[in-house]
C-alpha cells in the first residue's frame, strides 16, 4: 500500500469527475480545514510548556532546580525543533518530487 496519490485518485473519493484548477483550490481548502485541529493541538501543547516553564522559573529558589528545569525544556524544545525541521525537508522533497 502506498500513501502518494495524484489528483484523479484524490477525486475518486470526493466523488468529482473533473479535474482542474478550481479543483486544486478546493483540495487546498479541505486540507487545510482538516489540519486545523491537529495544529491547534500542537500549539497548546507548545504554549502550556512555554507558561509552564515560566511559572517553575518564577518559583523557584535554588540554583539545582533551575539546571534541571532548563536541561529539561531544552531537550523539549530540540525535539519540537527537530520535529519542525523533518517534516518541512519532507515537505521540500515532496515539492521537488512533484516539479521534477
Amino acid at each position: 500500500m502506498h500513501l502518494d496519490a495524484d489528483i484523479d485518485e484524490q477525486w475518486k473519493y470526493f466523488g468529482k469527475g473533473d479535474v482542474g484548477p478550481d479543483t486544486d483550490a478546493q483540495l487546498t481548502a479541505i486540507a487545510c480545514c482538516l489540519a486545523l485541529p491537529i495544529t491547534s493541538l500542537m500549539w497548546c501543547m507548545l504554549t502550556f510548556t512555554v507558561a509552564l516553564g515560566a511559572i517553575c522559573f518564577q518559583n523557584t529558589e535554588s540554583f539545582g532546580e533551575h539546571v534541571l528545569l532548563t536541561t529539561i525544556l531544552g531537550i523539549l524544545g530540540s525535539c519540537a525543533c527537530g520535529t519542525s525541521l523533518y517534516f518541512w525537508s519532507m515537505s521540500q522533497r515532496i515539492k521537488e518530487k512533484v516539479a521534477g
